[in-house]
Order: C-alpha cells, then structure tokens, then sequence
C-alpha cells in the first residue's frame, strides 16, 4: 500500500509524484516546471516562463545530444493544471511530450530517492546501482 502526504498547492520546481496521464495505474515522478495560467516555453535548452528566462539549477542538459527539436512551446497551462518535466532534459518523458498534468492526478511530494539507476556504468546491475544516492533528500 502506498502512503502520499498532501503537498498543498505545488511551488515550482517542487518535485512531485502523480499519476501518470495516461495510465492512471502508475506512477511517476516529475519536477514542476508550470504553473497554472502560465505560459511555458523552451528556447536553446533554457525554460521560458510568461516570455521571461527562468534560472533553473536543476536542469541537466547534455549540449552533445541537445537538439532544437527539444526546443518547444509556447505553451499555455490551464487552470488546474501543472507543467512537469524531468531534470534531464534532452533524455526525459514529460509535460511537453503528454501535455499538462492535472492537479487531481497529483500524489504528494517526493522527499527521499530509493532507486538510483545508471545505465552507462557498466553491464551489470551492481555496476549501475548507485547505491551512494539511495536515501538521498530530493530537492
């Protein structure tokens, strides 16, 4: 059984755990980007909120694989609704490729990491664990 701890309204880049769109049988994890009624925007790997930059500490973009194809919006969030996306930017699952989450879908905040998980570490699963993350407070 799974135990969420209501979150209040989330601020940005709060990190936060809902119900995957669309599948509403899993869960995902994602960091909130949007907020509504805002318009988000992505322009040569930085964020755009309501026209202005936004500085985002938490965004990993790998300037070897960023394409302009990453590039995307803008994007107006409905009311009720919230623009998530991953901090690995280029590699990632989220907002801009299944739309704005909506705030019923929405779980409760991430605190603490349990599985950390690279796969370009090696061949087996003891090399791709890093267990030295395990535990680690979100932020």
């Amino acid at each position: 059984n799974k135990i969420f701890f209501n979150i209040g309204k989330p601020k940005r880049f709060d990190v936060v755990v809902f119900m995957f769109p669309d599948n509403n049988k899993i869960d995902f994890v994602k960091r909130v980007i949007g907020l509504p009624g805002e318009t988000v925007e992505g322009v040569g790997g930085r964020i755009k909120i309501n026209g202005q930059f936004i500085e985002d500490s938490h965004s990993h973009y790998d300037s070897t694989y960023y394409l302009a194809s990453r590039d995307f919006g803008p994007i107006a969030v409905p009311e009720g609704q919230y623009f998530m996306m991953g901090d690995n930017r280029v590699f990632t699952h989220d907002s801009r490729a299944w739309g704005c989450v909506d705030a019923s879908l929405l779980r409760g905040k991430a605190w603490r990491l349990y599985w950390s998980w690279d796969p370009a570490r090696g061949l087996s699963f003891s090399q791709r664990l890093r267990t030295n993350r395990l535990g680690v407070k979100v932020n």
